[in-house]
């Protein structure tokens, strides 16, 4: 009788384990213990996920035998995955192993991703016998209809070798990749995004880099200010890129007037012209300001763009002919102080994880007072080891023979990308002139002195976006390119594209690139120095426990069964 009724109890017992298995395997569930709730999706990644009404597949090559790093990076991506699944159940998805068939499958395989500039990265690992060189394909691709849009799971240029950091910040955009992914596929019209022309702003030409990442989802044209008499409710962002002649009174107004019908703008001014190749050219050359006439406009939005060019210790490197031998020029790299390299520390969206910004000549922005509600933030500031020189100024290379007095680079981190929301103020307000009020009645259309809720964003270069152009191939460069360390610096691509996406983005999903997530490792000289005392800790505590719970079991059933007799 009581085994029938113990094997009654362990039946019910096996049928409860199977329920709940099955249960585990169907949904998907989880409690965020963490400090920095990184399994935890931000507030505006819920809310669109939750209103997806329709089937989206996301298809994932991430997959394969991988070293352990980038298996625990590819099992983070399903986990992230399944935290969307649980927001919507719209969603699904598969990993396939782009190289897990037979040589004509993969081969194959890889043509059809290929065809998709979907480009293979090659990574490197010792497998604990020998040295592995291997292809993956690190894209997810989230598919709606015939829609399609790609996500670069890695997106990390150059590197082979995935240690923890690397792989930790590109975790820390995982959630943000893949919810801008969804965002972007179900765009019915594309954002229209224009760069101003007629006075002297950056050539189409060396914006073709920057166009073609625009073309992917939005709708890039450039327009002359002379040439139209509204923007309003037809531009999404204008972005003024690099003026150098005055714009006119006309135009200035009829910028503001965007601004103050909702427009977000992305102003890129220099406050002095200098371009490199001038000072090669000249053995005393004193840079020109810019006289854009925007000054006016810029004070009463809340900042100014001051008339000099910062230096800095942390900068990137041009060559300079130094010698000739047998009959060949030899050139050399020095350090260059008017082109900073600068790493962001701030905790921004736009801003935050992204690589170093190369800059070429920026200037100082500062903030002025304006009315209650506008909100300013600096994105971007130049090292500690900054200085900067007021114009009128000479440059020449002489100096960099000459090695820096770092006690002269004393003026802290200054200023070179700030931020601004809120509502502005015209800069019409109680000065409009008949004329003006004529040009607004030909368009159908009222003065605004205040504008609603708004962006916008002003960097002090704009040299930092443009692309190389080669006029005997029609080649152009990538953002970011310098062409004397013949090196890419992605921020200034992440700088640049990070700030389109955050002015356009209503939904705020850019917010979750700002999630702050902690990487906790190891102290490598305990580890290394306590070795065996960190072993038996994680090996010998446990089966010692182990064996006292045993032991204690034991001995508690026998004193149970000694008792009854």
């Amino acid at each position: 009788m009581k085994n029938a009724q113990y094997l009654i109890q362990l039946g019910i017992l096996l049928a409860i384990l199977v329920v709940i298995n099955f249960i585990a395997q169907q949904v998907y569930t989880y409690i965020d213990l963490t400090e920095d709730k990184r399994y935890t999706l931000s507030e505006p990644t819920q809310k669109l996920l939750s209103e997806l009404d329709d089937n989206y597949f996301v298809a994932i090559y991430l997959d394969g035998t991988f070293p352990a790093s980038i298996k625990r990076y590819r099992d983070r991506v399903e986990q992230v995955i399944k935290e969307f699944q649980n927001e919507s159940s719209n969603i699904s998805y598969e990993f396939t192993d782009p190289i897990g068939g037979t040589p004509e499958e993969n081969k194959l395989m890889e043509k059809n991703l290929v065809d998709k500039r979907l480009y293979p990265t090659t990574i490197n690992y010792f497998d604990g016998e020998e040295n592995i060189m291997k292809p993956i394909f690190p894209y997810a691709v989230v598919r709606y209809f015939n829609k399609e849009v790609v996500v670069n799971l890695l997106d990390i240029e150059g590197v082979t070798n995935y240690d923890d950091e690397t792989l930790h910040i590109a975790e820390g955009l995982l959630e943000y990749k893949l919810a801008n992914a969804f965002q972007k596929i179900q765009l019915q019209e594309r954002p229209i995004i224009a760069f101003t022309d007629g006075n002297g702003e950056v050539p189409t030409i060396q914006l073709g880099a920057l166009q073609n990442e625009l073309k992917r989802y939005y709708n890039p044209i450039r327009i002359n200010l002379d040439s139209v008499y509204t923007m309003t409710d037809v531009i999404d962002l204008l972005i003024v890129a690099g003026p150098k002649e005055e714009i006119s009174g006309r135009n200035q107004f009829m910028l503001d007037q965007y601004i103050m019908n909702g427009g977000k703008v992305i102003w890129l001014v220099e406050s002095v012209d200098i371009r490199v190749d001038s000072i090669a050219f000249s053995t005393g050359y004193i840079p020109p300001t810019v006289n854009h006439g925007l000054d006016g406009l810029f004070f009463k939005y809340g900042f100014k763009v001051l008339n000099n060019t910062i230096l800095d210790l942390e900068s990137s490197s041009i060559a300079q002919v130094v010698g000739s031998a047998g009959g060949k020029t030899q050139m050399d790299m020095f350090k260059y102080v008017y082109h900073p390299l600068i790493q962001s520390d701030s905790k921004h969206p736009i801003a935050k994880n992204i690589d170093r910004v190369n800059m070429f000549f920026p200037s100082t922005i500062d903030t002025v007072l304006t009315k209650p509600g506008i909100r300013k933030e600096f994105l971007l500031r130049s090292s500690p080891y900054s200085r900067y020189q007021l114009v009128p100024f000479e440059l020449n290379f002489r100096m960099l023979g000459i090695k820096p007095q770092v006690s002269k680079y004393n003026k802290g981190g200054q200023p070179v990308a700030l931020l601004l929301e809120g509502r502005f103020e015209s800069a019409f307000k109680n000065r409009l002139t008949q004329a003006q009020e004529e040009a607004l009645a030909k368009v159908g259309t009222t003065f605004l002195d205040e504008s609603p809720e708004t962006k916008m964003l002003v960097i002090s270069d704009v040299e930092f976006m443009e692309n190389l152009y080669n006029p005997n191939n029609g080649n152009i460069s990538p953002i970011g390119f310098n062409k004397w360390e013949r090196k890419i610096y992605k921020g200034n691509k992440e700088l640049i594209l990070n700030a389109i996406e955050y002015l356009l983005d209503e939904n705020g999903i850019l917010a979750s690139r700002a999630k702050e997530y902690k990487l906790r490792l190891l102290d490598e000289v305990q580890t290394t120095e306590n070795k065996f005392y960190w072993q038996s800790l994680n090996i010998a505590f446990p089966l010692t426990v182990l064996a006292l719970f045993g032991l204690l079991f034991y001995v508690l059933r026998k004193r149970r069964y000694a008792k009854k007799r």
